[in-house]
């Protein structure tokens, strides 16, 4: 289905909309102009396929020869594929871009000159009918630009402020808000560059938001900001009415509610919220948990799992395990304190966040959530949960990042959990200090006698090794164990070692654990894969166990230096 508008529409003094009248219900493409003073400029020219469109309607405000300028947010083929139909049109002027973003355009093989923009806030340029260039790097692309008319307060925000599909309207609308969250949860992506250009935009006086893709906004701003203030890396919020009970909420967190009427937008998207327990997910925890430690002074972090879930699974199935895992979270959503918040962390371990309660309360409240697991029936046998936790007063004032700091300490405190009984909790670490050298090697290894070797001469150096034999039980293991070290054979059966460093990358706890290659195989192609991935050395077997040692040696050092 087509939606049609009538274009060319002047949205504010000397600035107008272009068009394409022609859109798709996916995506509307918006191409807007600046006349002044019988001078135009073009921002995002826009596809090759709508360009005659959009020259027709240009052409009902000022001959095409008046444009001495063509303004690129990015290289992306809907912004500026059609340039050299521009230039077939006899456009010889300027094209004003990102230095980023010139390296690609370039490639047209374009006739006019292209006007590098650097990374500074560049300023009203007078050459320009006194445009400012802003640079956002990686908003979505690493050349992106916006303009903005101070004249008339106008920004030409590119994808920022975006939205999916065409509902026929020029000018956003009640619904428009939501789309926007849903179009910027998938192309923007960007974590802090996000934040920064949402300060930067802060202090323009804006009236008008022209977003590339859209509709232009021309009030209700503030709600927009506060939207984009609060979205970081992997965490976009979409409409799902009311929110979930056992969801987190508080004023002092990332998480943030806006109201429409009588509904609250919040996320609830696949990415960020697990299909078993229906609770977000590690990716939210690594942007809440940061703030839950700085808004409380008192409280605790808990990872509470159940007991013996391996040998439930091997007996049971991994589907009967998940349900398992719904149950437990079910338990602790019916049970836990109003001032605690409830998350799923990757694989076995569910984190709980206690707010404003002192060590004897909190410790009371998790072993009182231990017994009602134990005396649950909902479960399909009898069922125990272990705990490690740790105080906020335990974090130091003086750490850089305590958040960084506490999962290291519960990372330390699940270790020390597994040598103590079902249904423990553990408020401390066999470790002396957390930033101590590494203990724990995951060698991932199909061939069993290879593996023994490796985990003989390990042993003898006083290095904890466990093994895995094939890639599909890897990442629970890694999220079981967690290792200091990850060794991993290239080709292991049902996900290679490739993948599994794939999935490292995608679980914020795993991403900065450290990984080696072996193979049999050292071909360029190996090594250039395995780099991509983070990952620098890469051993041919038969490989000198000495080597591989020192090299572990060498990746716990450097984990310490910068961990």
């Amino acid at each position: 289905m087509k939606s049609k508008k009538i274009a060319p529409v002047e949205i504010a003094d000397s600035i107008y909309w272009l068009g394409s009248t022609n859109v798709s219900d996916f995506l509307q493409i918006n191409t807007y102009m600046v006349y002044r003073n019988g001078k135009g400029i073009v921002i995002d020219p826009g596809p090759r396929k709508y360009f005659k469109e959009t020259l027709t309607a240009l052409e009902e405000i000022a001959p095409k020869e008046d444009i001495f300028a063509l303004v690129l947010s990015n290289q992306d083929p809907d912004i500026c594929s059609s340039i050299t139909s521009w230039e077939n049109e006899g456009f010889n002027g300027k094209i004003i871009a990102h230095w980023r973003t010139g390296l690609f355009v370039d490639s047209y093989g374009l006739l006019n000159p292209i006007h590098n923009i650097k990374d500074d806030f560049t300023g009203p340029q007078a050459e320009y009918l006194s445009l400012d260039f802003i640079s956002f790097p990686y908003l979505h692309s690493p050349g992106a630009l916006l303009t903005y008319d101070s004249v008339t307060g106008t920004l030409f925000s590119s994808d920022l402020f975006g939205a999916f599909g065409s509902t026929g309207n020029l000018y956003a609308d009640d619904e428009y808000f939501k789309r926007m969250l849903k179009y910027n949860k998938h192309f923007l992506l960007t974590g802090q560059n996000l934040s920064a250009a949402i300060s930067q935009l802060n202090t323009l006086d804006l009236k008008i938001i022209a977003p590339q893709h859209g509709c232009v906004i021309t009030d209700q701003h503030e709600k927009y900001f506060q939207a984009f203030r609060h979205i970081n890396e992997n965490f976009f919020p979409s409409t799902q009415g009311a929110v979930n009970e056992g969801t987190p909420a508080t004023d002092n967190a990332s998480l943030f509610f806006f109201e429409q009427g009588q509904e609250l937008v919040t996320n609830r998207e696949e990415n960020l919220v697990d299909p078993a327990t229906e609770l977000y997910n590690s990716l939210f925890v690594e942007h809440f948990q940061p703030d839950f430690i700085a808004s409380h002074d008192e409280g605790a972090i808990a990872y509470i799992h159940l007991d013996g879930m391996n040998d439930f699974n091997s007996e049971y199935g991994w589907e009967e395990g998940d349900k398992a895992l719904g149950t437990l979270a079910s338990i602790l959503r019916e049970n836990k304190p109003d001032n605690s918040f409830l998350f799923r962390e990757q694989s076995i371990n569910l984190c709980l966040m206690i707010a404003d309660a002192e060590k004897e309360e909190f410790m009371s409240i998790l072993s009182s959530l231990q017994n009602t697991v134990r005396l649950s029936q909902d479960f399909i046998k009898e069922m125990t949960c272990s705990i490690a936790v740790v105080g906020l007063k335990e974090l130091s004032s003086g750490s850089d990042d305590k958040s960084d700091l506490a999962a290291k300490m519960l990372r330390n405190r699940l270790h020390t959990l597994e040598e103590m009984e079902a249904m423990s909790i553990c408020d401390f670490s066999n470790k002396e200090d957390v930033r101590s050298s590494a203990t724990l090697v995951l060698l991932i290894e199909p061939e069993a006698g290879y593996a023994r070797m490796i985990e003989e001469y390990f042993t003898s150096k006083g290095i904890r090794i466990e093994i895995c034999s094939n890639g599909g039980n890897a990442i629970y293991m890694i999220d079981v164990l967690r290792p200091d070290v990850v060794i991993s054979e290239i080709h292991v059966p049902q996900i290679d070692g490739f993948r599994i460093r794939e999935r490292m990358l995608n679980i914020p706890e795993f991403r900065n654990i450290p990984a080696l290659y072996l193979s049999y195989e050292k071909t360029e192609a190996i090594i250039h894969r395995a780099n991509s991935l983070g990952v620098h050395n890469i051993l041919k077997k038969p490989v000198i166990l000495t080597e591989l040692y020192w090299l572990v040696i060498s990746e716990l050092k450097s984990e310490i230096i910068h961990g």
